[in-house]
């Protein structure tokens, strides 16, 4: 099976129907850290960088990761 980008991302369920669920169930604080981490990873709120081509020199906008262990994309230094 290839790991391939899903159209709809876990931070995007949690933006839409988070405070729904934050107002039915208690979570520790742990847990809620890591519920804003999912929620503000790889956005504008974390920074960003420019990815530049060493070949071609395209360039890129890239937001920052939030860095929790759980975070499926860890924070790269190029």
């Amino acid at each position: 099976m290839e790991n391939t980008r899903q159209s709809l991302e876990l931070a995007q369920v949690l933006a839409n129907h988070g405070e729904e669920f934050l107002a039915k169930n208690k979570l520790c604080h742990e847990q809620v850290k890591a519920f804003n981490a999912i929620i503000t990873c790889r956005t504008s709120f974390m920074g960003g960088h420019v990815s530049k081509c060493d070949t071609c020199g395209h360039t890129q906008q890239a937001y920052n990761s939030c860095s929790n262990r759980h975070c499926l994309y860890p924070v790269t230094n190029c």
